[in-house]
C-alpha cells in the first residue's frame, strides 16, 4: 500500500495574519516555522511514493518523476535509495512546483511493507540538498508502526539561506495514521489523522514549541485540512492557535493570538 500523494508537501501551520490582532502581528516565528516543516514532512509521502512495497521487490524497484534515483542492495540489508536532483541551481520538482538540487540519501532497514521497517535520511553538508535557495540538514528516522500507522521523527535539523543570511532550528515528531482509504486505490478516498509536536528557534532566535492539540485531519479529496487545532507558544511569551474546526471542504480556519 502506497501512502497517498494528497499528503505531499502538507504542512500543519501555514502562514497567517490577523489584522485585528494590532497588539501582536509577528508572524515571523510561524513563517520560519513553516519553511522548516513543509519540506521535512513531506520525506514520507516522498518515500512512498518511489518505494514499491512488495515482497519481491522491496525497495529493488522505483517509481517517479526524479532526475535520478538509483538503490545499492548488493550488500544486504540496509538497502540504499539516492535521490539526486543534480547541482546546483537545481530542477523543478514536478510533485510541488520548487525548484531542488542535491542529494537526499535513504537507508531502508528492511522492505517497506513490513511492520517495524524503518528509513533513515541523514541531511549532512555533504548532501547539499537546497530547495528554492535553502538548505535542509537533519535527521530524518521514518517508521512503519502498522499496515496504516506511520512515524516521523526529526532531529538536529537546520534550514539555512546564505543571502540574506538567516538560519533555523528545528525538531519534530509526527504520527500519521491512515483511518479511511487503505483497502482500495482510489486516493480522493485517503483520510489520514495526524498528531504530534515540534519546536525550534526561528531566524531571530526566537525559540518555540508546536503542539497539535486536537488531531489534523486530511481527506484526499479535498486539498485543505478540514479539521484540527494547532498551538504556537514563543520564548516572547505570545500564543498563536489555529483552529480548523470540523468544517466542510474550505480553507477557513480560526486564529486566536494571546486569548
Amino acid at each position: 500500500m502506497l501512502v497517498s500523494a494528497s499528503l505531499m508537501g502538507l504542512s500543519l501551520l501555514f502562514v497567517f495574519s490577523c489584522k485585528k490582532a494590532a497588539q501582536n502581528t509577528n508572524t515571523q516565528t510561524a513563517t520560519d516555522n513553516a519553511i522548516c516543516e513543509g519540506e521535512y514532512m513531506r520525506m514520507l509521502p516522498t518515500t512512498n511514493s518511489i518505494a514499491v512495497k512488495t515482497a519481491g521487490n522491496g525497495v529493488g524497484r522505483v517509481m517517479g518523476a526524479y532526475p535520478t534515483v538509483s538503490v545499492d542492495t548488493t550488500h544486504g540489508w540496509p538497502h540504499t535509495m539516492t535521490i539526486n536532483y543534480g547541482p546546483a541551481p537545481g530542477v523543478v520538482d514536478s510533485s510541488d512546483g520548487k525548484t531542488r538540487s542535491g542529494v537526499i540519501v535513504m537507508q531502508f532497514s528492511n522492505y517497506w511493507h513490513v511492520t517495524g521497517a524503518t528509513v533513515t535520511i541523514n541531511l549532512d553538508a555533504t548532501s547539499n540538498y537546497m530547495v528554492n535557495g535553502v538548505q535542509y540538514q537533519g535527521v530524518i528516522t521514518l517508521t512503519r508502526n502498522s499496515p496504516t500507522s506511520f512515524s516521523v521523527d526529526i532531529s538536529n535539523a537546520k534550514c539555512t539561506k546564505a543571502s540574506p543570511a538567516w538560519t533555523i532550528l528545528y525538531s519534530a515528531t509526527r504520527t500519521y495514521t491512515w483511518t479511511a482509504g487503505y483497502t482500495d486505490s482510489i486516493p480522493t478516498n485517503d483520510v489520514f489523522s495526524i498528531t504530534g509536536s515540534a519546536s525550534g528557534t526561528d531566524r531571530n532566535g526566537v525559540s518555540y514549541d508546536l503542539k497539535i492539540n486536537s488531531p489534523i485531519i486530511k481527506t484526499g479529496d479535498c486539498p485543505y485540512i478540514s479539521q484540527g487545532n494547532v498551538t504556537l507558544t514563543t520564548s516572547k511569551n505570545n500564543t498563536y492557535t489555529l483552529d480548523y474546526a470540523n468544517s466542510a471542504c474550505d480553507n477557513q480556519a480560526t486564529v486566536t493570538v494571546n486569548g
